[in-house]
């Protein structure tokens, strides 16, 4: 008997298809969704990078800042140092009160600068504190990410390889079922999210839901010919 003279092992054949269908979907959906989910984690991964570096800039423009207070100190100190020697060379008391005040009023400047160093030091400490702590949650996120990437590499080479061996038998079953019967399940599958053949539920179509008539279910649970959903089309097989 030719097999398209067998509707239970034609019933058996598309339910194996429907099968491998299903299966072939959720690989190519996680397939697809692979390099999504690293993206996303890359994105994530990226943002911990970009604060590293702001807390290093941060750190960086502190440390420049200091010094450049520290050069402003040292020249203060010269000129100080220029004006006490000069103080030894003025000769009348106006000149010599003018060049202590001049003196006076450096050394303000002197402390002043010397206050916002030893703030900067202050800050510069915070500021160094915070890129060892960030830094030392970016390498964790990076050694999570690095191994991460690597298992969702593996898993969608796993996964397209799976793929292919399922295509393999999907390609079997195709050339197994007489050509009608297959132009029947793709015009359902096409019509109804990929699902052609659906289990009864009760008395309804598992699918749809629709009460199905007696007479119907009857057949259905024979399995002697291909059985329809009146409502969905979906080919029913008893469950």
């Amino acid at each position: 008997m030719e097999i398209r003279d067998n509707p239970e092992e034609i019933l058996k054949i598309l339910v194996e298809f429907q099968h491998l269908e299903t299966q072939s979907t959720a690989l190519q959906n996680e397939i697809i969704q692979i390099p999504e989910e690293i993206s996303s984690r890359e994105k994530d991964l990226a943002a911990y990078a970009l604060e590293l570096e702001q807390a290093k800039n941060s750190a960086e423009e502190a440390a420049k800042h200091r010094k450049l207070l520290e050069g402003e100190v040292e020249s203060l100190r010269l000129k100080v140092s220029s004006y006490k020697t000069q103080l030894m060379s003025v000769k009348t008391n106006a000149e010599y009160q003018a060049m202590l005040h001049e003196i006076s009023f450096v050394e303000e400047q002197i402390t002043a600068k010397e206050d916002a160093i030893l703030e900067h030091m202050l800050d510069a400490e915070l500021l160094g504190e915070k890129v060892l702590e960030v830094g030392k949650i970016y390498e964790e996120k990076r050694k999570v990410f690095a191994e991460l990437k690597k298992d969702l590499e593996d898993r969608a080479i796993k996964a397209a390889e799976e793929l292919r061996g399922l295509d393999e038998k999907k390609k079997e079953l195709e050339n197994a079922l007489p050509e009608e019967q297959l132009a029947r399940y793709r015009r359902v599958a096409s019509a109804r999210n990929g699902i052609a053949v659906t289990p009864l539920a009760g008395q309804n179509c598992a699918a749809c839901h629709v009460r199905l008539r007696p007479q119907l279910i009857a057949e259905v649970k024979k399995g002697k010919t291909i059985i329809q959903c009146e409502n969905c089309s979906r080919i029913l097989i008893s469950s």
